[in-house]
């Protein structure tokens, strides 16, 4: 009980909420089924989007609403954009977001996350001097 006081009752029962709604998640075995129960759930999920096993946490913060799968690019105008776009990070996301503005007919050039640090230590040196 002192737990849940300290964490408040109604955390507990949203958390409780979002875990009951994610078992037809988990029992939809097929990508549209569970993009289509994301969806019903209120998160704004891309006509597009393949649904893996998908982990999410702290779900009962904010709920479904507040997650966006796929629409980030689709919402953007980057069709009209003169330079490639410059994507920085794994090797596994920068291909997907790669094949992603394909579709979109958007050029795209993908660095590795090594791009991060030799930007930071560019700042680090200007700013010092």
């Amino acid at each position: 009980m002192k737990a849940a006081e300290e964490v408040g009752w109604a955390r507990m029962a949203r958390f409780g909420l979002m875990t009951l709604a994610m078992i037809p998640y988990r029992v939809a075995l097929v990508p549209p089924l569970r993009a289509g129960w994301l969806r019903l759930l209120g998160a704004r999920v891309g006509r597009r989007v393949v649904m893996h096993d998908v982990r999410f946490f702290n779900l009962y913060r904010r709920g479904l609403s507040g997650l966006v799968i796929g629409e980030e690019l689709r919402s953007q105008h980057l069709h009209r954009l003169c330079d490639p776009i410059v994507i920085i990070g794994t090797p596994s996301l920068t291909r997907r977001y790669e094949l992603a503005l394909q579709l979109l007919d958007v050029r795209a050039r993908a660095v590795g996350s090594e791009a991060t640090w030799s930007g930071s230590w560019a700042i680090a040196k200007a700013i010092a001097g």
